[in-house]
């Protein structure tokens, strides 16, 4: 059942305001929680493959976040974190460069994944944690959301993610944070629709006419930013195994 205690919706472009005129406490503790569902036992091997593969990612990533916070992470078994760090270090890096809109991008690469984030305040450590801990229970909940943020034990703020991601999930956009033209990424679309999506590079590279060189080139600029993620290998005998790659374009 959904806690009764949350109601008051804000998108994450307010969250700054809010953050200043609302939300009180000296400390913050960000809980983030994964995992994934898996519908098809097509190739278990590949399955526990896939598996392993996101928990080194998000493990990493992580990580990498809490070094730019300068904050200390707490693992709890083996797929919820705990990042510690302060209110200041919050609003300053966490929300002002926008690594809660990008964690959660880069936790939800495919379908089956999820990713789902609780944010505490409080005047100490005791507090802040508590709240994350109802925060991310009521983000799992709402899996539209995925992120909340609490300051007190009777409320959880909902802040809502899906215009930031949309803003930033456009061709125009990707192109430009990329480096690539909209005219590749357009023929790179077209060029998924046309075969599966993952793919390899060879196939991607067959139904465009492009180069292999080329289209490494093009995959390693969407992986760059988390529009293109290795999800799997695939072995027909010959030389290295060819990567399977799930390439997300709006």
């Amino acid at each position: 059942m959904q806690s009764e205690a949350m109601q008051e919706k804000v998108h994450f472009p307010q969250l700054k305001q809010l953050m200043h005129e609302k939300l009180h406490g000296k400390y913050a503790v960000i809980a983030i929680y994964y995992n994934y569902i898996f519908d098809s036992e097509y190739d278990l091997a590949l399955r526990e493959w896939d598996k392993l593969h996101y928990q080194n990612q998000i493990k990493e990533y992580i990580y990498t976040i809490a070094h730019k916070l300068q904050a200390a992470v707490f693992i709890d078994d083996m797929v919820s974190f705990f990042i510690v760090t302060s209110r200041d270090m919050l609003d300053t890096v966490f929300f002002k460069q926008q690594e809660h809109i990008k964690l959660l991008q880069f936790g939800q690469q495919l379908d089956i994944f999820r990713v789902f984030i609780g944010i505490g305040l409080g005047n100490n450590m005791l507090e802040a944690k508590s709240r994350s801990t109802m925060a991310l229970n009521n983000a799992i909940q709402d899996v539209e959301t995925r992120a909340y943020i609490a300051d007190n034990e009777a409320k959880a703020v909902v802040a809502a993610i899906s215009d930031s991601i949309n803003r930033l999930n456009n061709l125009h956009d990707i192109a430009k944070q990329c480096g690539l033209s909209i005219n590749t990424l357009r023929n790179i679309k077209e060029a998924l629709e046309k075969t599966n999506n993952p793919v390899t590079s060879e196939a991607l590279a067959e139904v465009t006419g492009l180069k292999i060189r080329s289209i490494n080139r093009i995959i390693s600029k969407l992986e760059d930013i988390d529009c293109a993620t290795v999800v799997a290998k695939e072995n027909n005998g010959k030389g290295r195994p060819a990567r399977i790659i799930k390439i997300s374009l709006p």
